[in-house]
């Protein structure tokens, strides 16, 4: 054989010694790790004076999420996603689409891809005229 057959045939070994361990770990009984998504808390929600806008505040507890999902629901209704931020924000402001007079309740997620954190408190404003 030659220099570089050497080479790869050696290359070629490595590769499927690679693969042969991947597979035989997968029935490994060791635990993957797991890092789970804390829940934002002590969400607040108040109008912004003079303002048809929503200012919320939140502590964030989770050190692994890449940014939050803000959801909202008017008077009694279902929550829907309104706001995403980048992660280590603790504040956003909400002015689209809101009706004074009307209710507003909001909760927050971390996020992580596609993983989200259980649901924060809920906090609600009336946008009274």
């Amino acid at each position: 054989m030659k220099a570089r057959d050497h080479k790869l045939f050696f290359v070629r070994m490595i590769c499927l010694a690679l693969l042969a361990f991947s597979a035989c770990s997968e029935g490994s009984t060791e635990p993957e790790l797991v890092i789970n998504l804390d829940p934002p808390s002590e969400l607040q929600a108040s109008r912004v004076p003079g303002k048809v806008a929503v200012r919320l505040t939140w502590k964030d507890n989770s050190n692994s999420e890449v940014g939050f999902a803000i959801e909202r629901r008017q008077n009694n209704g279902t929550f829907q996603d309104r706001i995403f931020t980048i992660k280590d924000v603790t504040s956003a402001i909400d002015s689209m689409g809101l009706t004074i007079g009307a209710t507003y309740s909001y909760r927050i997620r971390a996020t992580r891809y596609s993983e989200a954190s259980p649901p924060s408190n809920v906090a609600t404003v009336t946008l009274t005229p």
